[in-house]
């Protein structure tokens, strides 16, 4: 193979995180040349490197730790000498990552997908007929970290017919607070903190925000998170919020709403937070604080607009439903584009093109996928408890005005839920009023980032109530409680 030809692919897939290298590997699975561009050391995207993955190996300890502070209830007496090893809990959390990371480049060599390690971005492109370009042009600047930084390499041009644009998001800066100090963290520089904090505090209460504020609380930091909208975790259903506050008293957590910081002080070992909306001084004083404000998606230089790609105000790239760009043969996924920022988003967007291109190179043996709505993305958030949600909630039924039911059932009633000490939260079922369809699946509670997948498959299937009460759940489970709430949902609760 001549070196022109090892440069021709039919996919070229810039990023290599849960969207990108997903679609890589299901279009190769369809006899697609496929290539993947990735500028960071390793594959994974932030999800395996630096958020998803390492969050919630950290998350998980915390959450070992915590039980073990309430087993005197189970008949366990541990002592006073009971502590832990942050240093090993680092290890355990690297340990994770690397061994997912050694998996992706097997991955990568099992599917036959050339790996380009450096910057990609559209250089030109030739065009075909509607949604099909005859040939692309990517330019890979390939970066080397030298002792003077990184320095800059020839770069190399790719050709392929099809280009899916995978590169993720970055932390969003925020002005009031400044990016480099030695007290002041996000949500990647945290993960690597050389020793849990005394005192910490957390501008932002979505998803991240909370999840770590979780963390270190249940590892007994005072953690004091500062939110400026009027509720923490936006995007769920009220109810499920309200009933995760309650356990947050349970934890050295504080939670003020409708506060915003406006300025900060350094003091002897300590920072100053000045907000307003608080009550008394209005100032946060901690050893450390965490700024999660958010994300925003990583486009620049990828020669976008020089080739005609389409962006929001935002700078997210416009796509349709299929994810397509503005530019024939160039699609967009995950959180370059304006659906939700999930990793299992991303990787379903990739299937979803790289089954597309699929079909169009097997015309005959390979059906259009199907769309994917926004509410049958789930929503999961590895707090403790944990909250988890798919379909609509009862805000934007009401928007929408759709008649609906709205059901709870608690797991406090439940065996498993006393046997395993978890028998916090519940599960909220929304469905439509007069056909009964499941319109919402929304849970607080132990496990609950499982068990919302069964809430999934209802909204690709438009299971109704009576369907999902035909599944029989083992007993005794967790699982169980969806059960009770979809049979008190019909009119006949069980153990209620």
């Amino acid at each position: 193979m001549s070196d022109q030809q090892k440069s021709i692919f039919d996919v070229v897939v810039i990023g290599g995180g849960p969207g990108g290298y997903v679609a890589a590997i299901k279009a190769s699975s369809y006899g697609l040349k496929v290539a993947l561009v990735e500028r960071a050391s390793h594959l994974g995207g932030t999800c395996l490197n630096v958020g998803c993955v390492p969050t919630k190996a950290l998350l998980e300890s915390a959450k070992t730790w915590h039980k073990l502070q309430h087993l005197a209830g189970q008949g366990f007496h541990l002592g006073a000498e009971l502590s832990y090893d942050w240093k090993q809990i680092l290890q355990r959390k690297d340990s994770i990552v690397a061994q997912q990371r050694k998996g992706l480049r097997y991955l990568m060599k099992r599917h036959n997908i050339t790996v380009f390690a450096g910057h990609g971005s559209l250089e030109s492109q030739q065009q075909g007929g509607e949604h099909l370009a005859q040939v692309q042009k990517i330019k890979v600047q390939k970066i080397e970290s030298g002792g003077g930084g990184t320095q800059q390499e020839e770069a190399e041009l790719l050709s392929s017919s099809y280009v899916i644009l995978a590169t993720g998001s970055q932390v969003r800066r925020f002005a009031p607070l400044p990016q480099e100090h030695p007290r002041f963290y996000n949500s990647s520089s945290i993960l690597d903190v050389s020793e849990v904090p005394r005192r910490l505090a957390i501008v932002g209460g979505g998803v991240i925000g909370m999840e770590f504020a979780s963390l270190f609380a249940m590892l007994g930091t005072e953690v004091t998170v500062v939110e400026a909208a009027e509720r923490i975790l936006a995007g769920f259903d009220a109810d499920l919020v309200a009933e995760y506050m309650k356990y947050c008293r349970s934890l050295p957590l504080k939670v003020h709403t409708s506060a915003s910081v406006v300025g900060w002080r350094e003091m002897k070992g300590a920072v100053e937070l000045s907000v307003e909306g608080i009550e008394g001084s209005g100032a946060v004083l901690a050893d450390g604080v965490l700024v999660c404000v958010g994300r925003e998606p990583s486009t620049q230089n990828l020669g976008l607009q020089q080739q005609g790609v389409s962006c929001d105000e935002q700078g997210y790239v416009v796509v349709d439903e299929h994810y397509r760009t503005s530019v024939a043969g160039v699609y967009a996924i995950g959180d370059v584009i304006c659906t939700p920022a999930l990793a299992h988003s991303a990787s379903a967007e990739g299937l979803h093109v790289a089954q597309l291109l699929g079909a169009a190179h097997q015309p005959s043996s390979l059906p259009p996928p199907p769309l994917l709505p926004s509410h049958h993305h789930p929503l999961a958030v590895y707090t403790y408890p944990e909250l988890a949600s798919i379909g609509w909630n009862e805000r934007q039924l009401e928007e929408r005005g759709v008649e609906y039911s709205s059901t709870r059932f608690p797991f406090a009633v439940m065996a498993k839920a006393k046997i395993a000490g978890e028998d916090m939260g519940f599960i909220k079922v929304l469905s439509e009023a007069s056909s009964g369809e499941v319109l919402g699946l929304h849970i607080v509670g132990a496990r609950a980032t499982e068990m919302i997948s069964e809430g999934g498959l209802a909204m690709v299937l438009e299971a109704t109530l009576d369907e999902l009460t035909a599944v029989i759940r083992p007993h005794p489970t967790l699982s169980e409680t969806l059960s009770e709430a979809l049979h008190s949902a019909l009119g006949h609760p069980l153990h209620l």
